[in-house]
């Protein structure tokens, strides 16, 4: 599903072709990318047990950043 759901963003911002907008739309397709790596990341999170990544006012914990961190650089291979 998430493969499927970047693929068609993806898609979708390069169909354009025009040069000019080329430079925006590479933008927002790496900005989509990372979106949806951080989405992966925090269910990878609760697929394994944690708990809520965020505090209540919406913000990651110090703790959780340094998860969703080490989970990103799993996912590129680091």
């Amino acid at each position: 599903s998430n493969t499927t759901k970047a693929s068609v963003v993806s898609f979708a911002s390069g169909l354009p072709g025009n040069p000019f907008i080329m430079v925006p739309a590479a933008g927002a397709d790496v900005v989509q990318y990372f979106g949806f790596a951080i989405h992966m990341a925090q269910q990878i999170a609760y697929l394994f047990g944690e708990d809520d990544l965020f505090e209540n006012g919406g913000e990651l914990t110090e703790g959780a950043r340094v998860r969703v961190i080490s989970y990103l650089g799993v996912m590129f291979g680091v």
